[in-house]
């Protein structure tokens, strides 16, 4: 083990030094000490964890330990199947790049392994266009839009990365090797909607949508509905196309900016009243639709200081999320002020990531030290400080408590 850790250290060096010939002086010789501080924390049996989840029989992985050793959970006085499935599976293929094993997953993977994983992720396709898991069930999933809409997207996301098409059209744009039979009618009767493939009932026209956001509750709850939200947001802009091409006078993508604008709190530049961890994850997630819409965010410099103030929060952390989150959306504020129309935009992100440069060795320290209670003696991070989360996207994926 101290060969193969002198090994390590050799291969990285070259890597220190160009972070700290990038930033310069003594403030670049400090991060990286505290870099090699937070790597310390990750040890080589957390590869062995990862691939003990691996499931031979469908070429996916399991979430969790407690998924893979047991046939049953019981949620909510129901009982579920524990299998495989296609988040956990698509996390698996990409941790293998950021965490500095190979340049691309693809490659890493024998095609044994990937072809068995393009069957499995193909046979969860139904008609509509979605991607539903054997173990929750067409009815359940299709209760929670949240998991919905996040399998469409990393199902989606894998099959294209492999150059392969679903079976049926999805309805955030993907064309499938056969076409899906839904059609969307408005209630009034105007078939303003083309043929195409499923579009989920509060995109149908605009008074359903309108109607949808105002049941969404961002000043109490961001992070649950900017969650929610953001992982339909490729079947808003996919919607849009169509709307676009029947002339229709209204967008989604816009709506939803104009509304999230409304309620938009000056003092945190997020929708929570108070500053947070979980407010920053919901900027997190909502900034998404006004990059997508090259929309300014309206108070960046406070939006970036409530995430920046979160990183030293001395709050217990529910999720382990919330640490990389907080940096997270501070890149994305940067990129609003660079991309989405500020003529001053580049000076302004400038100084924010200057504030967060001169910071980043305590920072990062500061992130490790919150890392620590997460981490598991098997070399796994587990997502809440105590346990794995038993749901994943509000599923049952692992025995509570493990």
């Amino acid at each position: 083990m101290s060969n193969l850790k002198e090994y390590r250290e050799k291969i990285r060096e070259p890597y220190w030094r160009e972070v700290a010939d990038n930033i310069g002086g003594k403030l670049g010789d400090e991060l990286v000490l505290a870099l090699k501080e937070l790597y310390e924390i990750y040890t080589d049996d957390m590869l062995d964890w990862y691939a003990e989840l691996y499931d031979p029989n469908t070429g996916a992985f399991f979430y969790s330990k407690s998924a893979r050793d047991n046939e049953f959970v019981v949620h909510n006085g129901r009982s579920y199947r524990l299998l495989p499935d296609a988040e956990s599976m698509c996390q698996a293929f990409h941790h293998t790049v950021s965490m500095g094993i190979t340049n691309d997953w693809r490659e890493f993977f024998p095609k044994e392994i990937l072809d068995k994983s393009v069957r499995f992720i193909r046979g969860l396709q139904d008609e509509n266009g979605f991607f539903y898991h054997p173990q929750w069930g067409k009815e359940m999933v299709d209760s929670h839009v949240n998991r919905r809409s996040r399998d469409l997207v990393w199902c989606g996301n894998f099959l294209n990365d492999m150059k392969v098409q679903p079976i049926y059209d999805t309805p955030n744009g993907i064309k499938g090797e056969r076409s899906a039979k839904f059609i969307s009618e408005a209630e009034d009767g105007k078939a303003v909607e083309p043929k195409g493939p499923f579009i989920a009932e509060h995109f149908r026209t605009k008074e359903k949508y309108l109607e949808y956001l105002s049941g969404l509750d961002m000043k109490h709850n961001s992070y649950h509905c900017g969650n929610l939200l953001v992982t339909q947001l490729s079947q808003i802009c996919t919607r849009d196309k169509q709307l676009e091409e029947a002339g229709a006078d209204y967008r989604l993508l816009e709506m939803t900016v104009d509304w999230l604008d409304a309620q938009l709190n000056p003092i945190t530049g997020h929708w929570d009243d108070k500053a947070g961890y979980y407010g920053v994850n919901g900027l997190l997630k909502t900034v998404s639709f006004y990059n997508t819409a090259k929309r300014p965010l309206l108070y960046p410099e406070a939006a970036a200081r409530s995430a920046m103030d979160a990183m030293t929060d001395t709050a217990e952390l529910s999720g382990i999320v919330d640490i990389f989150n907080t940096f997270w959306a501070v890149n994305n504020v940067c990129y609003n002020l660079r991309n989405c129309g500020f003529a001053d935009g580049d000076e302004r992100a400038d100084k924010i990531k200057a504030e967060l440069m001169s910071r980043s060795p305590e920072l990062v320290r500061i992130s490790r030290d919150k890392a620590l209670p997460f981490k598991k003696p098997d070399g796994s991070f587990s997502y809440c400080p105590k346990m794995s989360s038993p749901t994943s996207q509000d599923m049952p994926v692992a025995i509570y408590g493990s």
